[in-house]
């Protein structure tokens, strides 16, 4: 058995099949038409899931990402697009606590949980410093993270934390199956997700790998006072990609911010 603590962003195959939420695509697009945005940031662009149909859509986009397998696998997707529209992506090889681009934005986005990557206030103090930089004088800034859900991480802080268990099948003959087992610790709010990762074709197990991903864990009002320190005024927050109000039992936080003057 392999270990690795990265498969999901070194491999976009599995990345497409496992992290694939179209659900959240219209919101994207809506949400930019409202705040008029044409020009836009993108942290953690991966394979340009949310990025492409942003493009297709007439706006321009910078996408920055620290794992050059997932940027290879959009270049590659955008090479195949049309001269006029693929000229709208921009992709750059960077990491979201230490970025320079020689242009400003009217809007950055941090999609499909990015932001809970950064383990420590002060990446994610980093982080928001960087995008302060990088902003116009009445740009946004929108972050997607989960909400915290107490049932889930009640059983992530017991002795024997429930096996859940996910199967994912592609194409004609392949299939994954992925038995996760969660780990919360309180004086961090990291998340410890352990998986055994199964691959199969037609049939037959090919490989099986250990896989380690960590999250930090966001509650409400802490994003909120991250936000404070890094002079961003809170705007609006939904609790979900169906533009919900945010509340208690909300699956999602998607706060949307502006630098205060």
């Amino acid at each position: 058995m392999k270990y690795s603590n990265d498969r999901v962003y070194r491999d976009p195959t599995y990345y497409q099949y496992v992290f694939n939420h179209p659900n959240d695509i219209p919101f994207w697009i809506n949400i930019t038409r409202r705040l008029s945005a044409k020009n836009i940031l993108e942290i953690g662009v991966g394979d340009g899931r949310i990025a492409f149909p942003l493009i297709e859509n007439g706006f321009f986009v910078t996408g920055i990402d620290i794992s050059e397998k997932m940027l290879a696998a959009a270049e590659s997707h955008r090479r195949n697009m049309k001269t006029t529209v693929r000229d709208r992506l921009e992709l750059i090889n960077a990491n979201m606590t230490n970025f320079k681009i020689s242009k400003k934005f009217d809007l950055v986005i941090i999609t499909s949980l990015t932001f809970q990557h950064l383990l420590t206030i002060d990446d994610q103090l980093s982080c928001l410093r960087m995008i302060k930089e990088h902003l116009c004088n009445e740009g946004f800034l929108i972050i997607d993270v989960f909400n915290p859900n107490f049932t889930i991480l009640s059983d992530a802080m017991s002795k024997y934390p429930k096996l859940v268990r996910y199967l994912y099948t592609f194409g004609n003959e392949k299939e994954i199956i992925r038995d996760d087992a969660s780990s919360f610790e309180s004086c961090t709010q990291n998340m410890e997700v352990q998986s055994t990762v199964e691959y199969y074709t037609a049939g037959h197990l090919v490989d099986k790998e250990f896989v380690i991903n960590i999250g930090h864990i966001f509650f409400p009002r802490e994003m909120e006072l991250l936000l404070r320190l890094e002079k961003f005024a809170l705007i609006e927050k939904f609790g979900d990609h169906d533009f919900s109000n945010f509340e208690s039992f909300s699956p999602r936080q998607i706060v949307i911010a502006k630098c205060k003057a």
